[in-house]
């Protein structure tokens, strides 16, 4: 017994508010997520209760599910709710009387076919909007990865996956971010490095020499140059708001545009051909 992927659609990853992720931590997903917990057991029966904040007690009853069906380490306290959890669930059952019943019951996939309605479309694969789009997922996936390791070898190595092991550093992340999207939306994305996607390149060859941005208000594939050491822009914004991947040191991590005394300026490489 499962419910198909049309029936109870993935539409994005959830998580606490204030995640450094940048989760989504309000809507459909969190109240259908809650149901079928709740008819696993692992939360109370209370609809009555339920909004649509992803909190502390739906975060605490998906960890201890996760840990049971073996999709976290028994170590692990992470509640976060991703792809790989929302599939293992789609193929989950309670019992009730004589019946097996989806976990995803028909007012849980009415919530997440909702939901996916009225996710916006993607926007046109010619668009810079797409590179942006898969610069923000290649940081939201590399963010926290313990199988990520320092290095300042050339060349980087291309073609990588972020949600897996890697070898780079922070102007080497850059360049393997760029081709990521290059990658995944098709368009020629110039390298950011302007070494013709040799692999090297780093902070203070040619990776300083794009425009300068001097309105403050930044958008993803910016670059804040340091006194040796770059970070790229995943979240547009302020300069108090926007997020910025940093891979200075082990993990790959979220920053904000000053968390060092050593900032210079922020640079706008291009993100499709002129």
């Amino acid at each position: 017994m499962a419910v198909s992927e049309a029936d109870a659609p993935f539409v994005e990853p959830y998580a606490l508010a204030g995640n450094p992720r940048g989760f989504r931590s309000k809507g459909n997903t969190a109240l259908a997520v809650k149901r079928a917990l709740a008819h696993l057991g692992f939360l109370p029966w209370e609809p009555d209760k339920w909004d649509l904040m992803w909190n502390e007690k739906v975060n605490d009853a998906s960890a201890a599910w996760k840990r049971k069906r073996g999709i976290i380490p028994e170590s692990s306290s992470d509640g976060s709710w991703g792809e790989q959890a929302h599939t293992v669930m789609r193929q989950t059952w309670f019992q009730k009387g004589d019946d097996r019943l989806d976990a995803f019951d028909g007012e849980s996939q009415r919530l997440l076919k909702e939901e996916a309605r009225a996710k916006p479309k993607p926007p046109p694969p010619s668009s810079p909007d797409a590179v942006r789009a898969s610069l923000t997922e290649f940081a939201r996936k590399a963010i926290g990865r313990s199988d990520w390791r320092y290095s300042q070898n050339r060349a980087v190595k291309l073609g990588i996956d972020p949600a897996g092991p890697n070898t780079s550093d922070c102007s080497g992340t850059v360049i393997q971010a760029f081709d990521y999207a290059r990658r995944k939306t098709g368009i020629a994305v110039p390298d950011p490095a302007i070494q013709s996607w040799t692999g090297y390149g780093n902070t203070n060859y040619y990776q300083d020499d794009h425009p300068k941005v001097t309105s403050g208000q930044y958008l993803v594939g910016d670059l804040a140059h340091y006194n040796g050491h770059v970070t790229m822009c995943y979240q547009a914004g302020s300069a108090s708001s926007a997020l910025w991947l940093s891979f200075g040191s082990e993990p790959p991590s979220s920053r904000k545009l000053n968390y060092r005394s050593d900032f210079r300026f922020v640079v706008r490489p291009p993100l499709v051909p002129k």
